[in-house]
This record gives C-alpha cells, structure tokens and sequence, in this order.
C-alpha cells in the first residue's frame, strides 16, 4: 500500500477492500455499491457455473439497490446472461441502457449491444455500433472481442 508499501495481505473480496479503505485511508464506501458489487460478482459465479436464473437474479437484485456507479457493470452482465437464456429483447434493452450509463472506455457495453443486436439478426445495426464505437474511442478495435465481431459481421455481409 502506497505510500508506505506496506503489505497487506488475505484482500481477496469487495467487503475486505472497503474495510482497507476505511481503516487505512478513512475512506467511506457506499454501502449500496459494496452489495451491488457482491451481488455482481455472485451473478458472474452463478454464469460461469451456467446457473443463468440465480445469475439474473443477483444482477437484477443489485441493479434494484441503484448503487452509483454499478448499473452500467451489471446491466451489461444481465444482458449476456439474458441472450443465454434466449430473452433477445431483454438482452439488447439492458445492452442499450449499460451503453448510456457507462463511462468512457468501458468497451463491454457496446459488445453485449453488438452481441444482441447480431442475435437478432440486425446485422447493419450491429456494425454501425461497432464502427460508432471505433469512432467513439479507437481502443475499441483493440478489445480481444473485436477481431470476433468483424469476422462474424463479413460473414454477414457487414463491414465494420
């Protein structure tokens, strides 16, 4: 920890962070941010387990605490978890709301936008979002999905 460089040890989850910042820093932190966050990393184990209905559950249940600066992470998790499970217009809708409420350089938005909006088969759309988001921030084309995005996009007749 600077500027000590103290070390610490066993910081393994959001509550262990926040009782750093608050003993070593006297930093409050939302306590809504610190459950949404809980919540979010639940959803993600419960997705990567395939458990798509507690995933959807944990992420509908932070976004429901309305914890600042939370929405745009879970929102975009929802939406993946929703294309698994089929529901295409509950995927782009949270897709398109991540999208508005995160901040600059948060990529992961306008990849669960593309990923919704292929999957309807709105394939123009999809690459305009693609080609409005290199526009947007050109560390875009440099995102590992990026190369994905443009190859299933040719072979849909798009260009991005």
């Amino acid at each position: 920890m600077l500027p000590s460089g103290q070390l610490l040890h066993h910081v393994a989850t959001a509550n262990d962070l926040a009782q750093v910042l608050r003993a070593f820093c006297g930093s409050g932190v939302d306590e809504a941010l610190l459950a949404a966050t809980q919540l979010r990393l639940s959803g993600n184990a419960h997705a990567a387990a395939g458990e798509w209905s507690q995933a959807l559950e944990c992420y509908s249940a932070g976004l429901a605490l309305g914890a600042p600066g939370a929405s745009h992470l879970l929102l975009a998790n929802r939406s993946a978890v929703r294309l698994q499970i089929g529901d295409l217009e509950g995927a782009l809708a949270d897709a398109r709301a991540a999208v508005e409420q995160a901040p600059k350089g948060f990529h992961m938005a306008v990849v669960r936008l593309i990923d919704a909006l292929y999957a309807q088969g709105r394939f123009e759309e999809a690459a305009r979002a693609a080609r409005e988001a290199v526009a947007a921030d050109s560390s875009f084309a440099f995102r590992p999905e990026y190369p994905s995005i443009r190859r299933a996009l040719r072979s849909a007749g798009q260009e991005v």
